[in-house]
């Protein structure tokens, strides 16, 4: 009973290439997936970037009187609800 047991147990056994190359594919894989993390986080940061310049930049126009009252809220509403919802998907990221 014993032996058979250990013949199956080593069955089971993973030789050391087998061990190396799963172990240097996983690295591979985690790797690749923060780079693409990282990626998702700078391209996320740089949006909100420019959605806030353009926002102030509505701003400044709207003090000079170059846009309307409605057309700074329309506009100024979709860059502050673009903000959040980027905000929002890095959050749950």
């Amino acid at each position: 009973m014993n032996r058979l047991f250990e013949s199956e147990l080593e069955k089971l056994k993973v030789n050391e290439q087998a061990r190396y190359q799963i172990e240097t594919l996983t690295k591979e894989l985690v790797k690749q997936k923060l780079q693409e993390q990282i990626h998702e986080v700078e391209s996320g940061k740089a949006q909100v970037k420019e959605l806030k310049t353009k926002l102030e930049k509505l701003e400044h126009r709207f003090i000079d009187g170059e846009v309307s009252k409605n057309l700074f809220e329309k506009y100024s509403s979709l860059y502050e609800d673009e903000i959040r919802q980027i905000e929002a998907n890095r959050s749950q990221s």
